[in-house]
C-alpha cells in the first residue's frame, strides 16, 4: 500500500521490466485436449513435438508510460551480474530514449 496514494503523473515515471522465455516449438508445459465422453481423440487434439523441444529465446524489455522499451536478447542464465548489464546498457537506453517524452530531466533519473 505504499504507492496507494500516487498520482497518474506519479505513475508516468514507473518503468517495468521483465523477462520471458518463448518457446520455438508448442509449450514446456502440459497441454489439454477436452473431449465428449465416448468421443474418439482427433487429429486436432494432437501437437505434434520437435525432438529436444526446438530450443528458446529467453528476452528482456521495459515498457514506460511512453513507450516500449529496448528488447535484448539474453544467451546463456540470468544471473545478478548480468541483470545489473542488462539494467545498465538497455534500461539506460530505453530511459534515454524516452526522456523526452516522459517529461523527466537527466537528474531525475535514478538506477
Amino acid at each position: 500500500m505504499a504507492h496507494k496514494d500516487w498520482t497518474v503523473d506519479d505513475w508516468k515515471r514507473v518503468t517495468w521490466s521483465d523477462e520471458t522465455k518463448i518457446n520455438r516449438f508448442n509449450s514446456d508445459g502440459r497441454t489439454w485436449a477436452w473431449i465428449r465422453s465416448g468421443e474418439s481423440l482427433k487429429s486436432h487434439h494432437v501437437k505434434m513435438t520437435v525432438k529436444h523441444g526446438g530450443g528458446s529465446n529467453m528476452l528482456w524489455s521495459a515498457i514506460t508510460y511512453a513507450g516500449v522499451g529496448w528488447m535484448c536478447k539474453i544467451n546463456g542464465n540470468m544471473d545478478k551480474a548480468l541483470y545489473k548489464e542488462i539494467l545498465e546498457d538497455e534500461l539506460e537506453r530505453t530511459t534515454e530514449f524516452n526522456i523526452d517524452k516522459l517529461e523527466l530531466e537527466r537528474q531525475q533519473v535514478i538506477f
